[in-house]
């Protein structure tokens, strides 16, 4: 079998976010061609040797799998099998572990917490898959500004992927689920995105990777990403990505030329919010009553809710939970349509002890990575959104390859002297 070159995994980290909204029809249910596509290169790293399987991790993923078949057999209403299948394929590449792979100490991560490995030091596969999402995510960012504008100025969306067939087309926002509120003021999702929520969380990890020192950008370009960046998050109305927001001003407090950029983004966020009526209106309402567990409020149902209500829920079964899918019921019951949170999603799904599985799983890659400590927070914080999260097929495939592949450091053995896809060793994507 011949190994994938880095112009194979550049090509991989634009696929697996460009064809994000493509779907398969199976059943009742739509599967992610992208976790069908991360799947099959996991079986192929393992069928080649590049990657072999780690006891722990297999064993975290079974312990998910009974836990899920238990709660299917217990709770046989309101859960559903697909919910599980879903969840464990997403997870699946994760039990996996590089040649060669050497885990980088919690010591050495607190000595240097921002960046323990640039990018120019880790594998050149991980070094191509990175910066694909990154330019990917940029050039998403761009076509949400052109959906902002667009929609806000003529009252017309651009989505080209909303005319996708219903059958390849997983059910989301501007496809299967057409905009019905807001009139000329649409949530805009960078057209390859999923859902506007999804375009803020990757705005903001851009902004984040992008001043994180793991990239080696112009301060030319550092400017033109970031002011794209911002803007795309404004043009999403989402505040998914907010949740990023510590872990950016720790990557800009890291430079002079960040703390500028800080300041500047802080001043001409308080003009544009006073000057720009839709603006003032979106923060003013994501302030309103964020304490008002009523059902009423967006922020309150996603954030405190929720987690008032779980032990409600799982009070007869809190160690393994009342089955896969069982959650969505009682999103269903609330006054405002959101996702759950994943804590508590897990926890209502798989108990206490399926939270602890994934729980596991989780650290045991971020441990094995080689990306700056600062990344991998990102990575964490980004899972506990309101995106269900941890069971979320889209966002877990994506960050489980940007774990795996960071595992192994710079080997001799296959890297050339060039980047194939010209660019030289020592220079910057």
């Amino acid at each position: 079998m011949t190994r994938p070159t880095d112009s194979h995994f550049f090509l991989i980290g634009v696929s697996v976010l460009l064809f994000q909204r493509l779907g398969l029809t199976i059943g009742e249910g739509s599967v992610p061609v992208m976790v069908l596509a991360l799947v099959v290169l996991a079986f192929g790293f393992f069928v080649s040797g590049e990657m072999a399987v780690q006891p722990m991790r297999l064993a975290l993923i079974l312990v998910v799998v009974v836990i899920g078949a238990i709660g299917l057999l217990l709770h046989p209403v309101n859960t559903s099998p697909a919910s599980l299948s879903l969840a464990v394929a997403a997870w699946l590449p994760a039990v996996l572990m590089p040649a060669g792979a050497r885990p980088v100490g919690i010591r050495r991560q607190v000595k240097n917490p921002m960046n323990v490995d640039s990018l120019q030091n880790l594998d050149l596969d991980a070094r191509a898959f990175i910066t694909a999402i990154f330019w990917t995510m940029f050039c998403a960012s761009c076509a949400a500004i052109i959906q902002f504008v667009s929609s806000y100025a003529f009252g017309i969306l651009i989505d080209p992927m909303a005319a996708l067939p219903s059958w390849m087309a997983l059910p989301g926002f501007n496809s299967t689920y057409p905009v019905v509120w807001g009139g000329s003021w649409y949530r805009a999702n960078g057209v390859i995105f999923l859902e506007a929520s999804f375009m803020s969380l990757f705005a903001v990890f851009g902004l984040v990777l992008c001043w994180s020192g793991t990239l080696s950008l112009s301060t030319k370009r550092k400017i033109i990403v970031t002011t794209v960046f911002l803007v795309a998050l404004l043009g999403s109305v989402a505040t998914s990505g907010l949740v990023l927001v510590p872990l950016l001003i720790a990557a800009l407090s890291r430079t002079p030329l960040g703390r500028r950029v800080m300041a500047a983004v802080v001043l001409t966020a308080i003009a544009g919010a006073s000057s720009f009526p839709p603006i003032l209106s979106f923060v003013s309402k994501a302030l309103q009553n964020p304490l008002d567990t009523s059902g009423q409020v967006s922020v309150a149902s996603r954030i405190y809710r929720p987690y008032l209500d779980v032990l409600d829920l799982i009070q007869n079964s809190p160690w393994l939970g009342i089955g896969p899918g069982s959650s969505r019921a009682y999103v269903e019951s609330l006054d405002v349509g959101v996702t759950t949170p994943t804590l508590m999603k897990v926890t209502v799904e798989y108990g206490v002890l399926g939270l602890l599985a994934f729980s596991l799983l989780w650290f045991s890659l971020i441990q094995a990575s080689r990306l700056s400590y600062l990344l991998k927070l990102a990575l964490l914080v980004a899972l506990l959104v309101p995106t269900d999260g941890l069971t979320n097929s889209l966002l877990v495939p994506l960050f489980t390859w940007m774990l795996l592949l960071t595992a192994r450091p710079q080997s001799s053995a296959h890297v050339p002297a060039t980047l194939s896809i010209g660019r030289k060793l020592k220079g910057s994507y």
